[in-house]
């Protein structure tokens, strides 16, 4: 070949695997987006294969290990412990803190809220020292990750005061269910379902 000609074939070659991986990312995230709004429209039948050919897509692209997947995997978790499968929750949870964990390391927000939704799983199965341990982890790195303020620690706070009641803990259970529902009303307004479950945590 002309020496002209390959170092073409390879840029050539580039486009079009960036064009087929922007197409690619395009197709997962409106897996996601569309499993998500009809997860939280409440039909969790319909979005269950929504979300498992996102990630069945994200993992034949990026591996078994991405962060991405993550998401995914936890939007999973969070769509099992609503239907009552508390086994598959679990188990869908840890693998979501464990690419976390490797991935993104011990201090990063998302690490801290795989953590959280993995704390809350086990608290469902047995509100006992690992479901608060992973609850505290969580809303340490959240507190520390994010803004003064962010919902996202509220959730957590609510969160973890569900366990200390479950535990008998009521009294540092209280002022964490009353912030957390307070910083949720703020942040994600009285419309929303995570501030419902909040309420009902209350």
């Amino acid at each position: 070949l002309p020496p002209f000609v390959l170092p073409n074939l390879r840029a050539l070659a580039c486009r079009r695997n960036l064009r087929c991986r922007t197409f690619l990312g395009f197709s997962i995230a409106g897996a996601i987006g569309r499993g998500y709004e009809v997860h939280t429209s409440g039909d969790l039948p319909a979005a269950r294969p929504l979300y498992e050919e996102a990630l069945r897509i994200q993992r034949k692209v990026l591996g078994n290990e991405h962060p991405r997947s993550a998401v995914v995997l936890t939007h999973l978790a969070d769509l099992s412990f609503a239907q009552g499968d508390l086994r598959k929750a679990e188990a869908l949870a840890r693998e979501a803190v464990e690419i976390r964990r490797k991935a993104l390391g011990p201090d990063h927000a998302d690490f801290g809220a795989s953590l959280m939704t993995l704390g809350s799983v086990r608290s469902a199965v047995e509100p006992g020292e690992e479901a608060e341990e992973l609850l505290r982890r969580g809303l340490a790195i959240l507190t520390k990750a994010l803004p003064t303020g962010h919902w996202r620690v509220a959730e957590a706070e609510s969160r973890l005061g569900a366990c200390l009641t479950a535990r008998g803990k009521a009294v540092e259970a209280e002022p964490l269910l009353v912030h957390g529902y307070e910083g949720l009303l703020r942040g994600r307004g009285a419309q929303s379902a995570k501030t419902s479950a909040a309420l009902e945590r209350l």
